[in-house]
């Protein structure tokens, strides 16, 4: 945890994701016109505080130095400024990011760069949980977790790089997995986030009786009933209509380039939705005849589900008894009823030929199965580590089988019967080894 870390894109990371976390929290206070002014304060102050970390990774007792005086600044700054202006509560977060800009100059290790993406994760929740919050702050949101997670695989990356080939340099190759390795994982948890059902406060409030400020339609609370006209309205529907687009725009203090943005989305939404609405109509039209023929066919399609479902049960009772083999189990039983206790096994070398068979289902019945490419003494070599004990009786059934098979004349009824001993007796013994499943 303490390993230095490997790469200036580590150092370039945790300042993107410092500043973003700073923006999150600036942009609550966006109406007041200082959004700018302050967040460059705090990239400079950041990229400052950064740089020194890196130049003096090399010789901590200068960065502690200028850690201590970074600190004697930044501890009156949060009394005299942070505290007062916004109270404790939001003042307390400014603090904790001042006292993370005399942190950074010392972050030279895993353990100071894991603090540093902690502040920064405690910034973006305080900003995410406040009343002010909505969904225009997923324009810097978004950017925070990509910049979170860009750290931490560069982190890693090159930490392993570092470990398998440390005299060797390799800055584009270790950026392009760094790049890689970020989308990826930004694919995949979006993919995650798109596919579960994502709570939201009306549904916590019915489902658990949490104090939740929307009303039952999803309209805040003392909101009127609209025009009447049987439409929902944009903050029932998620806030991000053409209309919200534009109204989130022409909020005072927006910065251009985010307002800007707002209004080319609602265009497009606009668009967008003037090139499907004929789509949409016909696709209520084919999910009402749809409805209309389940309704005239339910018992049919009740039936048929019903009928399906017996199948699926009967094919994994089908896939349940193959996998514990039942019908090998019942098998070797009647083999040894009617070979061991009847004798019924035949004349000659066909009776040989059986009690062998039988044999070697006792084997695949213990996960010992005959590979074809084996001989018959090869195969009973293959046994005997599988076995609890010696075994006689398995040795002398080889001999007698490939003696009646390979011998010059048939077996008689005495060789046949002491194939039969033979057979018996290994039966037994695994039975009481516990080595055929009961």
């Amino acid at each position: 945890m303490n390993e230095t870390l490997p790469s200036r894109a580590v150092y370039i990371g945790l300042w993107a994701s410092l500043v973003l976390a700073i923006a999150c929290n600036a942009f609550l206070d966006i109406a007041y016109g200082s959004f700018g002014k302050e967040l460059l304060c705090w990239a400079l102050a950041y990229g400052w505080s950064l740089r020194a970390a890196w130049r003096l990774r090399a010789d901590p007792e200068r960065a502690r130095r200028l850690q201590r005086r970074v600190l004697l600044a930044v501890v009156p700054l949060a009394l005299l400024l942070f505290l007062p202006v916004w109270g404790p509560e939001r003042g307390g977060v400014y603090a904790l990011a001042a006292l993370q800009l005399a942190n950074s100059c010392v972050c030279a290790s895993r353990r100071q760069l894991r603090m540093g993406l902690m502040v920064s994760l405690v910034l973006v929740m305080f900003a995410c949980s406040h009343y002010r919050a909505d969904w225009t702050l997923l324009f810097y949101l978004l950017p925070y977790v990509a910049a979170l997670v860009f750290t931490l695989s560069a982190d890693e990356i090159g930490q392993r790089a570092g470990r398998t080939a440390p005299d060797q340099t390799q800055a584009a190759g270790l950026g392009l997995a760094m790049l890689a390795a970020t989308l990826s994982i930004l694919l995949a948890g979006g993919g995650l986030y798109a596919l579960t059902p994502q709570p939201t406060w009306s549904t916590l409030s019915s489902a658990f009786g949490l104090s939740a400020p929307l009303g039952a339609a999803g309209d805040a609370v003392g909101a009127g009933g609209g025009a009447g006209q049987g439409v929902p309205s944009d903050s029932a529907a998620g806030g991000q209509g053409g209309d919200a687009l534009r109204g989130a725009a022409a909020r005072p203090g927006m910065p251009s380039w985010q307002a800007a943005t707002m209004q080319a989305l609602a265009d497009g939404h606009d668009a967008l939705s003037a090139a499907l609405a004929p789509l949409q109509s016909h696709l209520q039209r084919q999910r009402q005849r749809l409805e209309a023929w389940a309704a005239a066919h339910r018992q049919d399609l009740l039936a048929s589900l019903l009928a399906l479902l017996m199948a699926l049960l009967l094919a994994g009772l089908f896939y349940l008894v193959r996998e514990m083999r039942a019908g090998l189990w019942l098998r070797t039983r009647a083999d040894y009823l009617r070979l061991g206790l009847l004798g019924a096994h035949g004349v000659g070398r066909q009776g040989a030929r059986r009690y062998w068979q039988a044999c070697e289902r006792l084997c695949a019945l213990e996960n010992a199965p005959r590979n074809p490419a084996l001989s018959v003494r090869e195969y009973a070599g293959t046994l005997e580590p599988l076995l609890l004990s010696p075994t006689p009786a398995l040795q002398a059934l080889m001999r007698g089988f490939e003696a009646a098979r390979y011998g010059a004349h048939e077996p008689d009824r005495a060789a046949l019967s002491q194939l039969r001993s033979h057979y018996r007796a290994l039966y037994r013994q695994l039975r009481r080894e516990g080595l055929l499943g009961g």
